[in-house]
């Protein structure tokens, strides 16, 4: 599973939560991908570009196993 938190100026005055809040979950086996609000609102597009060059290289690192359920 993969968590996408966008960080904004806000987030310089809770560093040690987000820090805490992202250990937590990653213990729980989830990733997180960290991104600059001020990238998702003037970047877009390299900011997909990013996701799905993250989601790749998840991919390689855990190549999914077969769909579970539903008649194939």
């Amino acid at each position: 599973m993969l968590v996408i938190e966008i960080d904004g100026v806000t987030h310089n005055y809770k560093i040690d939560a987000d820090r805490e809040r992202q250990n937590r979950l990653e213990s729980l086996g989830v990733r997180m991908l960290r991104l600059l609000d001020v990238d998702v609102k003037r970047n877009m597009d390299g900011v997909l570009k990013m996701i799905n060059k993250y989601v790749e290289e998840l991919e390689r690192e855990h190549p999914p196993g077969p769909p579970q359920g539903g008649n194939y």
